[in-house]
């Protein structure tokens, strides 16, 4: 199996297990590429700049997962109905280190605003076809409540079963034309 290694150090050294594959002088803006057997255990890239080492990285390889874990691409999303964020799901193992041959079948669903416009295999070698929700329901709306708040940071109101039952009704005084939906 060919590693590749990528890094602005002057020189790289590769090893499996603890055993060292050799140490490479590295290209400015290149890479440097070694030829291994495959075997479970750790992969070691050591970076030296002047003869110093600099930076230790290590791989290890994946057990069974064990979890999920979802990783938004952003923290904050625009409540404009257009914003969009892409989530990675992450098959861990019991050490948390990502097993990236994970094939088992995950069913998504979302409560509270917002919705699943596509989902897509993260495996180059799979032939299922990503899937994108093109239909669109408009649902009308009733009895929506509001409250004023400072910030949107920890809000109690978020938790279930919130009693809301003190908020006024909302858009109260918009004209009477108004119509309030949401497109799940």
């Amino acid at each position: 199996m060919k590693i590749t290694v990528y890094s602005n150090c002057d020189q790289v050294e590769l090893s499996v297990n603890n055993k060292s594959l050799g140490r490479q002088d590295m290209p400015a803006n290149g890479h440097l590429e070694w030829t291994a057997s495959y075997q479970p255990g750790v992969l070691t890239a050591t970076g030296y700049r002047a003869g110093k080492v600099i930076l230790k990285k290590k791989i290890r390889t994946a057990g069974n997962p064990t979890r999920l874990v979802i990783v938004p691409d952003r923290n904050n999303l625009k409540a404009d109905g257009r914003d969009v964020s892409i989530i990675t799901v992450q098959a861990l193992d019991a050490d948390g280190s990502m097993n990236p041959t994970a094939g088992h079948e995950i069913l998504f669903s979302l409560q509270g605003p917002g919705k699943i416009i596509g989902v897509g295999n993260g495996d180059p070698s799979s032939h299922e076809a990503d899937r994108y929700f093109e239909t669109i329901r408009t649902v009308q709306i009733e009895n929506l409540k509001e409250f004023a708040v400072e910030n949107l940071e920890n809000r109690p109101e978020t938790a279930e079963n919130w009693d809301d039952s003190t908020w006024k009704p909302a858009f109260k005084n918009q004209p009477s034309d108004w119509r309030v939906t949401w497109i799940p």
